[in-house]
């Protein structure tokens, strides 16, 4: 027995720590004399082992892993509140000796991913950052606004190679159903997330909850002080002409000006200008690694980074450009742009275009705009896309709702005044431009008749712009007695326009027309 003893003592003597993987290490000596122990002395050992383990764990001068250990453990259930914890992801010691990251599900909450930083204080774990993102939003992200900053995000898991934070990889957490979840921790502001995917393109991320609009809004006059204009610069370009496609409409009326409003201003040179409004007065403004910086907090969103022509990220633009790129390093300094803090006064805003290339970023005074762009004219814009005989027609509709004015119709003409109905938000047209035949109804009129949100007719309104003028160059080819698509591309892709016979022999559009 007391050479058993002396045995336990020569092995603990070796350690630093009584942990799991030192209590196997004893249990793998001692097994090597299993053969030469009688069960008593088997039984005397494991209670030798079992009081040494006590006075390890509990001994003041002892390291405090162990307890630590059991501390993450504890907080854990205490976040929980009774439910099981699925821990997808842990790094302990990640900044300080003692902390820890964790990435863990609720059972309760399984479309929840919470991502927490937590340090060890006062002989327990205490939270100091969290993140709590739904799975329902892929591509953003969010991060921390004090240091250690801590920035995680959910995205398609498809063709992902990595997610760089700043210049730091993520660490990447698969998830199941083909999501990704990531997450970077560090001490250093990072003020760029850019995904590189596997075919070797790039892409940057805006922040979750911080979504901009990219799409420019078409409005009609609503007020005296409203009028037109055509904008001839390229200075709010992000690659298809914006705001100069059209004419816009502009309000001289500023009775409020917010953050991502475009307006119209005059330059030092007494030129009209065309910009965006993202320092308001009273703000500390600046510019870091091609990051609006307002205060301390990055302007996470589109219209806040450095982008040329749409592009965000210069290995994006170098490849688009390719032998075009005249100064590849005046291109990369506008993409990596700094700018020294400023403080806006009680009267003054700091103005950046959406192509940094083509406008100044610059600080001026609210006595130089000459008005707030409201987005494009509705009515040119209609103009512009479907013929004064399409346009007809769908007044004609409206008022009858009658099928019969489309006998003599091409289904492509049909599916472009449907597209018309769709960009004037025009629901109950729109609806009545729908099958009729039983068996091809999705949803009642008064589903259709919904109200949607804000960014749905935005987008509705954008994609009619989008599709309407490839459905004209389209083919209409019937694969039944009742059925048939308009097919078009859109020049990166193929799509089918579905349509429907009805009983009196007239085209309709089918519910969820678009392939």
């Amino acid at each position: 027995m007391t050479k058993i003893k002396e045995q336990l003592q020569n092995v603990l003597s070796e350690q630093q720590r009584f942990t799991e993987k030192n209590e196997q290490a004893v249990l793998a000596r001692l097994q090597k004399k299993k053969r030469s122990l009688n069960i008593p002395i088997i039984a005397c050992c494991f209670t030798v082992l079992a009081v040494i383990f006590i006075v390890l764990t509990t001994s003041p001068s002892d390291s405090p892993t162990t307890a630590t250990e059991a501390s993450l453990l504890a907080y854990l259930n205490e976040q929980a509140a009774g439910q099981d914890v699925e821990i997808l992801y842990q790094k302990l010691n990640v900044v300080e000796k003692q902390d820890a990251l964790i990435v863990y599900q609720l059972s309760n909450n399984k479309e929840m991913i919470k991502t927490e930083y937590v340090q060890f204080k006062d002989k327990k774990y205490q939270q100091v950052h969290k993140i709590d993102l739904p799975i329902e939003t892929p591509y953003l992200w969010q991060a921390t606004n004090n240091a250690p900053y801590l920035t995680a995000g959910i995205m398609i898991k498809h063709n992902v190679k990595q997610v760089f934070v700043g210049e730091k990889k993520a660490q990447l957490v698969d998830l199941d159903d083909g999501w990704l979840y990531w997450v970077q921790f560090s001490n250093e502001l990072a003020n760029r997330v850019v995904v590189e995917y596997k075919n070797g393109k790039f892409e940057r991320l805006e922040e979750y909850g911080e979504q901009s609009k990219h799409s420019i809004p078409y409005v009609s006059f609503t007020s005296d002080t409203e009028s037109t204009m055509t904008y001839l610069s390229d200075t709010m370009d992000r690659g298809r002409h914006d705001y100069s496609a059209y004419p816009v409409v502009v309000d001289e009326q500023l009775a409020k000006l917010e953050r991502k409003d475009v307006i119209l201003y005059e330059n030092d040179q007494g030129q009209t200008v065309m910009s965006r409004v993202l320092g308001l007065p009273g703000e500390r403004f600046a510019i870091q690694n091609g990051t609006v910086i307002i205060g301390e907090i990055p302007l996470h969103v589109d219209s806040g980074f450095a982008k040329i022509g749409g592009e965000t990220v210069f290995e994006v633009y170098k490849e688009k450009m390719g032998n075009h790129l005249a100064n590849e390093d005046a291109a990369k300094s506008i993409f990596y742009y700094e700018l020294p803090e400023v403080v806006l006064q009680e009267n003054e805003l700091a103005v950046v275009p959406d192509n940094w290339m083509r406008g100044a970023i610059e600080v001026i005074s609210r006595t130089r705009i000459k008005g707030k762009v409201l987005g494009y004219e509705a009515g040119a814009v209609a103009k512009n896309i479907w013929t004064a005989t399409e346009r007809d027609l769908y007044e004609a509709f409206k008022t009858s709702n009658d099928p019969e004015l489309f006998r003599d119709e091409t289904p492509i003409t049909i599916a472009r005044i449907y597209m018309y109905a769709s960009f004037i938000n025009d629901k109950q047209s729109e609806y009545k431009l729908l099958t009729t035949l039983e068996n091809h109804i999705v949803w009642s009129e008064e589903e259709h008749l919904r109200v949607r949100p804000a960014f749905e007719e935005l987008a509705a309104r954008e994609q009619a712009i989008q599709i309407s003028p490839h459905l004209l160059e389209g083919e209409f080819i019937q694969t039944d007695e009742v059925s048939g698509y308009i097919a078009f591309s859109d020049g990166e892709q193929e799509h089918g326009f579905q349509m429907i016979l009805n009983e009196q022999g007239i085209w309709q559009v089918a519910f969820m027309p678009l392939q």
